[in-house]
Parts: structure tokens; C-alpha cells; sequence
């Protein structure tokens, strides 16, 4: 009794560091912002071993510079943008974000330039058969949350969701201006009669 008190107290104190063991879960938090498509980018302790399996000639390096070229690449191959016209968006830069705490995650902000419609990210299935990647899209008209797996790696919006506003807002204001305009041909047609 008194183990399994202690066990579940351990549990309830500590559930942030064992859910950051998870080797098989990352995160990307896409946003785009003016023709720019930003990512702040969670990946798990196993990244390095996706990166070594991918450039087996960093087992022998000591040099970060060698690494971050590396991943620069790993991420081009790995995590491809398209836009609407199915052009691959340029992949402009890739940043460690440096954290005080202890953990077994590594952040990154990533940065293409173009305008987004279709994400297809394999970050870490090189290492993980069974790896999970969750993504959060938002622009200014919407949030949509969507994952990628080894089975289905790419994940494509189904209609231009910048264009669309847009649109929705012509709509609208369509809407407003006939609605006045019918109002007073009902109106004027009832004072005839």
C-alpha cells in the first residue's frame, strides 16, 4: 500500500518529465505571417539519432557547425512545404532555441519563405516507425490541427485559406448592400400599389 501511495504520488508530481521521454511524439507550431511560413518546432532527444542515421559522418564529428549543416538539410529533405502552384517554398533558415531548464526536447525555429498549402513532414520516421508528428496551423482567419505519420506524411488545406477571408468578407459586404437595395424596391413597390 504504502509503495503503490508513493508510486502514484510520484505520478501526479512528476508527470512533465516522463511525458518529455516521449521519443515518438514531436511538435510544430506552424504560423503563417506575411509570406512567411514560421515553425517553432519540439523534437524529442531522438532527433540526434534520426540526424546520425541520415549523415552517418557526423558519428565521427565534433564540430557543431558540421551538425547544424546537417540538420539544415535534414530538414529540407524532410520537411517540404509546397504552395498552390506546388513549388517547394525556400527554406530560409534553421534556429536552435536555447532552453535554461533540463529537458530531453530540442527547439528549433524554422523559417521558409512563400505562402503555405501543403505540409509534408517524415522529421524522424527515419528513426521511429510508429513516430507522431502534430502540427497547430494559424493564420489570422483560423487554427486547424492536423498530425503526420509514417502512413500518411503529408497533409494538404483544401482551399486557399488566405484567399478565402477574403472572400468570406466580399460576401458579406455583398450581402450588406443588397439587402437595402431590396428593402427599397419592396418598398417603393408597395407605395405604387
Amino acid at each position: 500500500m504504502h509503495k503503490s501511495f508513493l508510486y502514484i504520488v510520484f505520478l501526479l508530481i512528476f508527470p512533465i518529465n516522463i511525458w518529455a521521454h516521449d521519443g515518438y511524439n514531436a511538435y510544430f507550431n506552424i504560423e503563417q505571417i506575411e509570406g512567411r511560413v514560421i515553425i517553432h518546432a519540439e523534437l524529442p532527444w531522438t532527433i540526434r539519432n534520426a540526424l546520425l542515421i541520415f549523415s552517418p559522418k557526423l558519428e565521427k564529428s565534433k564540430s557543431k557547425e558540421e551538425f547544424e549543416k546537417a540538420f539544415f538539410i535534414y530538414v529540407k529533405s524532410n520537411l517540404i512545404l509546397t504552395d498552390f502552384n506546388g513549388i517547394n517554398l525556400d527554406l530560409i533558415s534553421v534556429y536552435e532555441v536555447k532552453k535554461n531548464n533540463h529537458s530531453h526536447q530540442t527547439n528549433y525555429i524554422i523559417t521558409y519563405k512563400g505562402i503555405l498549402h501543403q505540409v509534408q513532414n517524415s522529421i524522424l520516421f527515419n528513426v521511429n516507425s510508429n513516430q507522431i508528428n502534430h502540427h497547430t496551423f494559424e493564420n489570422s482567419a483560423s487554427k486547424l490541427i492536423f498530425k503526420t505519420t509514417n502512413n500518411q506524411h503529408i497533409f494538404t488545406f483544401k482551399e486557399n485559406r488566405f484567399e478565402n477571408q477574403y472572400k468570406n468578407y466580399l460576401w458579406l459586404l455583398a450581402l450588406f448592400c443588397t439587402i437595402p437595395i431590396i428593402l427599397l424596391k419592396i418598398k417603393h413597390k408597395t407605395i405604387k400599389t
